[in-house]
């Protein structure tokens, strides 16, 4: 709930949380593996507690879902069976939540020749079946894909890692050209993605003002990323931003 109270009061009505991110790991209760967090000693469904304080607070609740999965069985070698599986967990996210806001998907990058570690390029995932199911679940929720390449059928924004609309000076695999969809840029509060207790150069709340005028200059939404520490508490840098952003 304090996250959401402190998000809400800086003036943000969307909140997006991880629910698998490439490592597998679900944190979400689900009946199809018992890699999640309700096996840990913590032992809660953290989801269904945001979702609430979500609903409180009047902000929208968004899903952001890895489709590559490093320690799964089935993702290298049997596509169906991991196609199955992972449409699995988007029902169980589109069913027992709430009203959702939206769900932003990563890990599949088509443009990647190489890959990186656990991914192998140019398999497909039946995104349209995914997508059908999301409409058919959540018809009011919106759909992306952090795939670095033009937008796919059923998609309905599009996203830039770190980077400007357009723009491909920090993800050299950005799409760079904008399509007529509505656009997102994905920023971090410091430098890396997650907790790090060496990551201490966080953005000065006048940086991160001033970019977020620009993007309102350049009609785009922002999505700003923050890295909780292990215990769940937001980080003091990261509060003080949200204060000095509500300011």
């Amino acid at each position: 709930d304090e996250w959401i109270a402190l998000a809400r009061g800086a003036g943000m009505n969307a909140f997006l949380i991880t629910a698998k991110h490439h490592d597998g790991f679900c944190m979400f209760d689900t009946k199809s593996t018992e890699y999640k967090i309700t096996n840990t000693p913590f032992g809660r469904d953290i989801m269904a507690e945001l979702a609430a304080a979500c609903r409180k607070h009047g902000v929208k609740l968004h899903f952001y879902y890895s489709i590559l999965d490093w320690p799964h069985p089935d993702y290298l070698d049997r596509q169906d069976a991991y196609t199955k599986y992972y449409q699995g967990h988007i029902r169980e996210l589109c069913t027992n939540y709430g009203e959702l806001g939206g769900i932003l998907f990563d890990g599949y990058w088509p443009s990647n020749s190489v890959g990186t570690p656990g991914f192998i390029p140019g398999k497909q995932w039946d995104h349209k079946g995914t997508y059908d199911l999301i409409r058919s679940l959540q018809p009011d929720a919106v759909i992306t894909n952090n795939h670095h390449i033009a937008p796919l059928a059923g998609e309905d924004y599009q996203v830039w890692e770190l980077d400007m609309p357009g723009e491909n000076a920090i993800v050299k695999n950005n799409v760079t050209t904008p399509s007529s969809l509505p656009h997102v840029t994905w920023l971090t509060a410091s430098d890396g993605w997650s907790f790090s207790t060496s990551d201490r150069n966080f953005k000065s709340v006048e940086y991160l003002a001033g970019h977020l005028r620009e993007c309102a200059e350049r009609n785009t939404y922002l999505f700003l990323n923050f890295a909780p520490a292990p215990d769940g508490t937001l980080q003091p840098e990261e509060v003080a931003i949200l204060k000095g952003l509500k300011r």
